[in-house]
């Protein structure tokens, strides 16, 4: 019987082996295990097994690494899907080695559905303001915030409301607004944001919560007591039965709602109040984790400092337009000019990138600046992928920063700055085969 993929995407641009494994064993729920048709592609494999090897060797050791270092992130369903995965990776190199028979290259294989690249799409489900709830949810564990940037923080307090959740056969529910409430209570002067919606969207359902409330935020909501807030937005309507909380959230009219006004209520309302310690960094050295942190690392181009508290590297999305056509035809590195949908970009200056486009990823080298060798004083971001020559001019990208190279700086001429980017495209090669 033939079934449909109805909670399954191709995501090349994914390499986490444990969403394939996934992908392996959710496709075997459906009935879909070994049905090439589906995908109708090939994908390059060294002779031997030692890249999955090398694959599943690093993931484990991320795995364990970081659940002694971040417990409060890495606690929460980790064991049992590693146990899946292990049973998975097993059943993935036995069929690797079935199907490469002995007058079939073993650099090429046809592997379907397993060691392809998949992103699980999460059954989460998405409500467009509490007014639009239905009826309120079972035992609703909830968390509120911004969640800008969507950081390792943020992801641990998600993590424990599914785990409390879990315990008491609840639903998990985390509420954010849109837009940013800075932007409706003071008109000027707010920061940019660190994503924005649309990606802010995508991390969270990433994170395994059940349902994600986004609450049109406007100046009747914010105008809500901190106790009309409580009873008829979380109990009435949402069906809080917990609260998973930072020790410095407030909320409400003026802010007068905070964790002593949660704990008075808690008693007469029939909730429960968990506080949520704040994680730190693993590292020494590196600061307390915080949108505000991240969004300074990004300004000062220190983008590898920001991927440690982010848990995955800065990205910046756009639009490729037409440029000056310049550097293919003076320099010989033709480049992507993109026009950004952030408000938030790194420091000026050279870096090495990764870049997804139309479902694939490259290695890639961008600038920011100015073009001060030309004199142009205009801003751009533009990209050179690596061995790449389409024709990507408006399409939608997205440029994930690796590490910072160098500053951006006046050169001579057309060779010194060519001989430069030269430089900067090998360099750049070296760090991303890391």
């Amino acid at each position: 019987m033939n079934r449909s993929l109805p909670e399954i995407r191709v995501f090349r641009e994914s390499h986490d082996f444990f969403c394939r494994a996934a992908c392996c064993h959710l496709c075997r729920m459906h009935g879909l295990s070994g049905k090439k048709s589906c995908f109708n592609t090939e994908l390059r494999l060294p002779s031997s097994s030692k890249c999955l090897t090398y694959g599943f060797y690093r993931l484990v050791k991320h795995y364990l690494k970081n659940i002694w270092a971040r417990p409060k992130i890495f606690k929460m369903r980790v064991l049992a899907p590693l146990k899946c995965l292990i049973h998975d990776y097993f059943s993935l190199v036995k069929q690797y080695f079935k199907n490469i028979s002995v007058n079939s290259s073993p650099t090429i294989f046809k592997f379907t559905l397993t060691i392809l690249s998949f992103q699980i799409k999460a059954k989460m489900k998405l409500i467009e303001g509490t007014k639009q709830i239905e009826k309120p949810f079972k035992n609703a564990v909830i968390t509120i915030g911004n969640f800008d940037g969507v950081h390792i923080g943020h992801q641990a307090l998600f993590h424990e409301v599914i785990e409390k959740a879990d315990t008491i056969g609840g639903t998990s529910v985390a509420m954010t607004f849109e837009p940013h409430p800075l932007r409706v209570l003071k008109q000027n002067g707010h920061l940019p944001l660190i994503t924005l919606h649309e990606q802010k969207m995508e991390l969270i359902t990433r994170s395994g919560i059940d349902v994600l409330i986004c609450e049109p935020f406007t100046l009747e909501f914010a105008s809500l007591t901190a106790g009309e807030f409580v009873e008829d937005i979380l109990i009435r309507r949402v069906g809080m039965k917990a609260i998973v909380i930072g020790k410095d959230y407030t909320f409400g009219k003026k802010r007068e709602g905070n964790l002593g006004f949660l704990r008075d209520c808690a008693g007469h309302l029939g909730f429960e109040v968990i506080v949520a310690n704040w994680i730190q960094p693993s590292e020494n050295g590196l600061p307390r984790i915080s949108s505000t942190q991240i969004r300074e690392f990004v300004m000062d181009g220190k983008v590898a400092q920001a991927q440690k508290l982010l848990g995955r590297h800065y990205q910046i999305r756009g639009m490729v337009e037409t440029g000056r056509n310049r550097g293919g035809k003076l320099l010989g590195f033709p480049t992507a000019n993109v026009k950004l949908y952030d408000e938030l970009a790194p420091k000026t200056g050279v870096y090495a990138v990764t870049v997804a486009c139309r479902g694939e990823k490259y290695k890639a080298v961008a600038n920011i600046g100015y073009s001060p060798t030309f004199g142009d004083n205009v801003y751009t971001v533009e990209v050179h992928i690596l061995d790449f020559d389409e024709n990507i001019c408006g399409e939608k990208i997205k440029v994930n920063f690796i590490e910072r190279l160098r500053d951006e700086r006046k050169f001579s001429g057309i060779s010194e700055l060519s001989e430069q980017i030269r430089n900067d495209v090998a360099k750049a090669r070296e760090i991303l085969s890391l």
